[in-house]
C-alpha cells in the first residue's frame, strides 16, 4: 500500500520465543497520510444582528434569532404599535459572542403588528416587525 510502513523484523527482542506472549508476532500496517487535528473552528459573526422572527406571522409563541461578535450585556424587548413595553425577553444580560435564538410566547397579547427591540451595551439597537395572527 502507498504511504504504508510495515514491520517485520522482531530480531531486536532477544528472546522472544521466552519472555513474549504466547502468539506469534502481529503484522501491523500504519498509515501516516492522514492528519488529525483539534483546532477549533469558530464561526463568528462580524456584527451585532437581530434576525426576523420564524415563523412569522405567528400564533401564539415564535423564535426570535440573535448573534453577537464578542460577549456582551443585551436587552430585547417586545412593543406594541404605540411603543408601549409589553414584553422583555432580556434584560440587561451576559451573553457570549455567537448565534443565539430566544422564544417568545404572546398567549397574553391580542393580534396585531409588534416591534422586536434588541439593545447592547456597546450601543447597538435594532429592530424588527412581527405580526401575532390569532
Amino acid at each position: 500500500l502507498y504511504g504504508a510502513e510495515q514491520i517485520e523484523n522482531t530480531g531486536y527482542i532477544g528472546s522472544y520465543l521466552t519472555t513474549t506472549s504466547d502468539h506469534y508476532p502481529v503484522w501491523t500496517r500504519f498509515r501516516f497520510t492522514t492528519s488529525t487535528s483539534v483546532q477549533e473552528t469558530t464561526d463568528l459573526p462580524d456584527r451585532v444582528e437581530l434576525s426576523q422572527n420564524f415563523p412569522n406571522p405567528f400564533n401564539p409563541s415564535t423564535v426570535i434569532g440573535f448573534s453577537l461578535p464578542a460577549p456582551d450585556r443585551i436587552t430585547i424587548e417586545v412593543f406594541d404599535m404605540t411603543g408601549r413595553l409589553v414584553a422583555t425577553i432580556y434584560r440587561d444580560q451576559l451573553v457570549s459572542a455567537g448565534n443565539h435564538t430566544a422564544a417568545f410566547n404572546a398567549d397574553m397579547l391580542s393580534s396585531g403588528i409588534y416591534i422586536t427591540r434588541l439593545t447592547t451595551s456597546t450601543g447597538s439597537v435594532i429592530t424588527n416587525k412581527m405580526v401575532l395572527m390569532k
